[in-house]
């Protein structure tokens, strides 16, 4: 195809290509790259936020979660066992219904010449058209999805079908198919529990709805995507098991996708910003500008909970609970302490609208009692402790998993949006 400029001279319209071949692209630009002066693309709406969801921007007035009353158990030195699963249930979801283009998912086109895809001023003469390169220009790295939802919907099917396996055999090395770092210790200590107190397996589950983030990446590994579901028992009478958010990761290239990450929902959370073709955008451990460096939150959490730190903390965790139960349950002079820190795992981050970022990390806990002196102590901890035991120390290890809303630095809000914590050693 040729077109003449304003010499009258003839000369070939520049073509798009494709940014990763390098071919001939016959796609039209992604209304993300949409030229000035061109017409308006038409509304995107199948990658929108669903509707209804509630969030936050920074000039919305909503009440926010509350940290949840702190439990005590006084008649007993370990707290009745309660289910992790019936806090982080996966689910059947729907038939598989959508697939997602992955051809220009980041909307990226590249032109020859002026950025709407004519020649540029200087290029306006015979003269100046002979010397235009052949090459398009260098572009960044390229981000695509690292899966398509109808993938990342396979990945939860396969992922529910497993734990409910796991769950009803208490198997640890169905476990090991799902789940992997902090979950995977959260969630096989629980087996260990329930195998020591002779528990009945809990039912299986499903989700009700589920909200899929997909964020754009480059091509290194991990890759990650995150879910937030709300969960139902099976059967004839769904039970509602509440929300919760989970992070699958792939370390490899043809590596199977595990479940890492797993808080339960405690109220309100930011909507997530997506893209016109419905992705997400991940937050480097390193983007500045917000009220918590992305990378030292989980330090920042640890440092709040041992009493040193201004970041909110939740009144619901695990290792806070049995710290309380114990010191109100042991002999009078025995001491408790209750010790958090970072665990080292990776911090996953999702954009919100207005700015902000939702943050998914974990940290550790440590509870120890001792005795007063010349004493011992008795405590029945399932898989750990048993009442015929006299301790002259006590100690559990904890995982607390966080979803923690981010915002801009100049923004006051910074909240808990989930957790979930459970014993692993």
């Amino acid at each position: 195809m040729s077109q003449r400029d304003d010499s009258g001279a003839s000369h070939e319209t520049p073509e798009n290509f494709n940014p990763v071949s390098y071919e001939r692209d016959t796609y039209q630009p992604s209304p993300g790259s949409w030229a000035a002066g061109s017409p308006a693309p038409p509304p995107q709406a199948p990658g929108s936020q669903t509707a209804g969801q509630g969030g936050w921007t920074h000039d919305e007035t909503r009440p926010r979660p509350q940290a949840q009353n702190q439990r005590v158990w006084p008649d007993q030195s370990w707290p009745p066992l309660k289910s992790p699963r019936r806090g982080r249930p996966p689910w059947v979801v729907p038939a598989l219904a959508a697939v997602v283009s992955a051809g220009v998912a980041a909307g990226l086109v590249l032109f020859f010449g002026g950025a709407s895809g004519n020649p540029s001023p200087a290029a306006s003469s015979p003269a100046a058209l002979s010397k235009k390169t052949s090459s398009p220009r260098p572009a960044g790295p390229v981000r695509t999805p690292p899966i398509t939802l109808a993938a990342a919907k396979t990945v939860l099917l396969t992922y529910t079908s497993t734990i409910n396996a796991a769950d009803a055999a208490f198997s640890s090395s169905l476990l090991a198919r799902a789940d992997a770092q902090g979950s995977y210790s959260l969630i096989a200590d629980h087996y260990r529990q329930g195998v020591a107190a002779r528990s009945k397996p809990t039912a299986d589950y499903a989700p009700s709805s589920a909200q899929y983030y997909i964020p754009l990446e480059s091509a290194a590994y991990p890759h990650w995507f995150a879910v937030r579901v709300d969960n139902a028992t099976t059967g004839k009478k769904p039970k509602s098991l509440g929300t919760q958010y989970l992070v699958f990761t792939q370390s490899a290239a043809g590596a199977g996708w595990k479940e890492v990450d797993q808080p339960d929902v405690l109220g309100t959370a930011p909507n997530i910003a997506l893209n016109t073709a419905g992705y997400a955008t991940a937050i480097s451990t390193s983007a500045p500008g917000f009220a918590r460096s992305p990378g030292k939150i989980a330090a920042a959490m640890a440092d709040s909970l041992n009493g040193s730190g201004s970041m909110p903390v939740p009144g619901n965790l695990r290792d806070t609970g049995i710290a309380a139960s114990w010191r109100h349950s042991l002999p009078k002079g025995s001491r408790v302490s209750v010790t958090h820190a970072a665990a080292g795992y990776q911090v996953f981050g999702l954009e919100t609208t207005g700015g902000g970022a939702l943050l998914f990390y974990t940290d550790t806990a440590q509870v120890t009692a001792t005795p007063p002196k010349r004493k011992t102590l008795k405590l029945s901890v399932p898989g750990y402790y048993n009442s015929k035991q006299r301790l002259k120390s006590a100690t559990l290890g904890f995982l607390d998993q966080f979803a923690v809303y981010d915002p801009p630095v100049t923004i006051p809000g910074m909240t808990v949006i989930a957790d979930y914590s459970g014993v692993v050693s």
